[in-house]
């Protein structure tokens, strides 16, 4: 069985490359149809897996296809993808715990102070939610 294989309805996000993501869905004939909607996708039967480009629009069209709950991204993507990081928490889901984050950080390569200094930070400084007013309506 594939490690991403899952037996519910989730939906994993995974970096493959530099230029593409890899995009692991259960079979359900919604799903594949949303999936077929995002351009320059292709699926690899030998992995059972889709191939979407690493590219600000494939990403959109992925956003806007699927709903966050049913999709569980790899930590290293939520650190690395400016794109993902408000959309998946946009939702109110608490997908930054601690552990993954520093699990994230540490795939990534950084050191053990830049780890622990991201981990004591309150997630509300690490990824601020912007008000929808204007500038000048908050000052």
């Amino acid at each position: 069985m594939n490690e991403h294989a899952t037996t519910t309805e989730t939906i994993t996000i995974t970096k493959g490359s530099a230029e593409l993501l890899h995009i692991y869905i259960p079979y359900n004939p919604a799903y594949i149809e949303r999936i077929r909607r995002i351009k320059g996708r292709r699926w690899e039967s030998k992995p059972k897996v889709w191939i979407i480009p690493y590219t600000t629009s494939a990403i959109q069209e992925f956003m806007n296809q699927f709903d966050p709950v049913d999709v569980q991204i790899a930590p290293e993507l939520r650190v690395e993808s400016e794109e993902l990081q408000p959309w998946k928490t946009s939702k109110g889901s608490n997908v930054w715990s601690k552990e993954s984050l520093q699990k994230a950080l540490t795939l990534r390569g950084y050191s053990r102070k830049t780890i622990k200094a991201y981990s004591c930070t309150p997630s509300s400084y690490r990824y601020p939610v912007y008000s929808s007013q204007k500038a000048d309506e908050i000052t």
